[in-house]
């Protein structure tokens, strides 16, 4: 069977946008976490540190989940779309 691109995007699309958006969210991640640390530097209140580092591994956390499960359900669908075949 000859597959063309454009189905398989088709089915990889949501996959391939929440990928981007988890980088993103990532890199905006890394850059709160250096600029609370910069700010509780300043303020020589470096205890605020350890919360905001927790709320994004919390939060990326939560977007991996995200990621996952949209990336299973994109699996399944595709075996399933296979196993009509």
């Amino acid at each position: 069977m000859i597959f063309s691109y454009r189905d398989i995007d088709r089915h990889l699309r949501a996959v391939k946008t929440r990928m981007w958006i988890l980088v993103v969210v990532g890199f905006l991640h890394v850059v709160f976490v250096v600029a609370c640390f910069i700010l509780f530097h300043q303020f020589l209140h470096l205890g605020w540190t350890l919360l905001s580092n927790q709320m994004c591994i919390l939060s990326m956390n939560a977007q991996f989940a995200l990621y996952s499960s949209i990336t299973i359900a994109t699996v399944v669908t595709i075996k399933q779309d296979q196993q009509q075949v």
